[in-house]
């Protein structure tokens, strides 16, 4: 009887250790960073393009347990928070074109046919946007020193701001009175901004996009150990959005109207730049990033 009773004594201690050995590795803390390689936003626009450039960049913490494990083989399930910024540069083809001024482009009341030439305008557009990524985790333990790692599923984008940074170009404007007669033209400087004149940033207008952008994630990379719970982890990851980062508010841009045109002018507000994130039929996230970061398993 008493052998009996050592036997399961043993046993019942062996299990309760090899749980508890289990239960110390189940939960991760992975604080990353990731640096986006490309320019992160994929772009079709409807405005002549002649430069898009950009970035994206993410940092935050991700939160593991795994919830499956055979052998040299395990599962995850991980929630974390993290922000992500993009920066995106656009650079327009010159540009000549006019439209139909109405009575509040003119200092008199008049209206008109405006006409522009823009030469090299140039816009700086930044995002930041908090993530809720939500994901499944594989991982294949080599060693007692070296894992490697595949991520599966989905990113949760909130809006948390987007704002044009920055405007350049020039601008050479007049105006037609067909109603003084058969081309009537005023170019004087002192009238209803007309001549010519460099693009600033004071003339910017309001981006906008849209506030919530969810993402497909999908990631591979290794593990290694640098000492006791403390882990490196380096790898790549893919994020692609479902939908626009910004709306598509111009869909079409021939003719354009004191509304759509690239810039306008009113005798109160002056000259203003249409963002080129209003001419962007897509603007889908889909940045390659190379991920990387620090894992603590308890």
């Amino acid at each position: 009887m008493k052998n009996k009773i050592l036997i399961f004594s043993l046993a019942s201690v062996s299990y309760l250790a090899s749980g508890f050995s289990a239960g110390a590795q189940r939960f991760e803390i992975k604080p990353h960073a990731t640096i986006g390689l490309g320019k992160g936003v994929d772009l079709e626009s409807t405005l002549p393009m002649v430069s898009e450039k950009g970035v994206s960049n993410e940092f935050g913490v991700d939160f593991g347990y795994t919830f499956w494990e055979s052998g040299a083989n395990s599962l995850n399930v991980n929630i974390g928070l993290g922000y992500r910024t993009s920066s995106l540069k656009f650079r327009a083809q010159d540009m000549k074109y006019r439209y139909s001024a109405p009575p509040s482009a003119d200092m008199d009341g008049d209206t008109y046919i405006r006409y522009y030439d823009v030469n090299d305008l140039e816009q700086k557009i930044g995002t930041g946007h908090f993530n809720i990524p939500l994901y499944l985790g594989y991982e294949y333990r080599i060693n007692d020193w070296f894992n490697v790692y595949a991520d599966l599923g989905f990113n949760f984008g909130i809006k948390c701001k987007a704002t044009l940074n920055h405007i350049s170009g020039s601008i050479d404007t007049y105006g037609i009175y067909p109603q003084y007669g058969d081309n009537f033209e005023i170019k004087d400087p002192f009238m209803n901004g007309f001549g010519e004149h460099a693009l600033s940033s004071s003339m910017k207008g309001k981006i906008s996009a849209n506030s919530f952008m969810p993402s497909f994630l999908v990631g591979a990379g290794v593990e290694t150990k640098i000492w006791g719970p403390l882990w490196f982890m380096l790898g790549f990851r893919y994020d692609c959005g479902f939908n626009n980062m910004f709306k598509n508010l111009i869909e079409g841009t021939t003719p354009f109207t004191a509304s759509t045109a690239p810039v306008t002018y009113t005798v109160k507000d002056g000259e203003r730049v249409t963002p080129i994130s209003d001419y962007l039929n897509k603007s889908r996230l889909s940045v390659f990033s190379l991920n990387f970061g620090f894992s603590v398993k308890f």
